[in-house]
């Protein structure tokens, strides 16, 4: 994980690789290229903060619906992995404890914070949508990425990658202030894609503006 910090900004850029570069190259037996596949079960990072809890508060967002509440349950929103024998190739679904709170092929906009009186933050995840299995967890004062939530293999020279950011914000938010939130990060998160160099080349090259 890369982490960006921007003058002015309390945001906190986040981007994520997970490479398989192992392997021998190409081999005779079954497989051809993918002789080296990897099942990985998980991959994630946590966020945890220091948050009151006589004042806490846990925040789903999914594309204008926010959904708070002060319970210490943990709560996700998970992109599933989809499967062609299902009529919905995509599945998504916000959670809190046992209760599903919505559900729906995809989210465009999701986002999870934590808050007390005093501040709080918050987590979006890119193109959840194209990248399953993802999710974002709130357990008690801790935010979570996982950038994979279910076990999934990743072949020989394969990689999953995504592109985060962390929010900080003052006091519990409003509904209004959350969904704008998710609105603002997901813009930025998924700016159009532009020619530009690495930033392993641009660090490498030594040079200062």
């Amino acid at each position: 994980m890369r982490m960006s910090f921007a003058r002015a900004s309390a945001n906190v850029d986040l981007e994520i690789e997970v490479h398989n570069e192992c392997g021998d190259g190409y081999s005779t037996g079954p497989g051809g290229w993918w002789d080296r596949i990897y099942a990985v079960r998980s991959v994630s990072w946590s966020f945890p903060l220091s948050l009151s809890p006589s004042t806490r508060r846990t925040h789903l967002v999914t594309d204008g619906n926010v959904f708070s509440s002060a319970s210490a349950d943990p709560a996700f929103i998970e992109q599933e992995l989809g499967s062609t024998a299902n009529a919905r190739w995509r599945r998504a679904r916000a959670r809190r404890g046992a209760t599903d709170l919505r559900t729906a092929d995809a989210f465009e906009r999701p986002l999870v914070a934590v808050s007390d009186a005093a501040g709080g933050a918050a987590i979006a995840l890119g193109w959840m949508r194209f990248r399953e299995p993802q999710a974002l967890w709130v357990e008690e004062s801790t935010l979570k990425i996982e950038l994979i939530s279910d076990p999934i293999a990743i072949g020989e020279a394969q990689a999953r990658w995504n592109n985060a950011q962390l929010r900080f914000f003052g006091g519990n938010p409003s509904d209004a202030t959350l969904a704008s939130e998710a609105e603002q990060a997901a813009h930025e998160i998924e700016r159009g894609l532009l020619l530009s160099a690495g930033r392993r080349i641009r660090e490498g090259a030594a040079t200062r503006p």
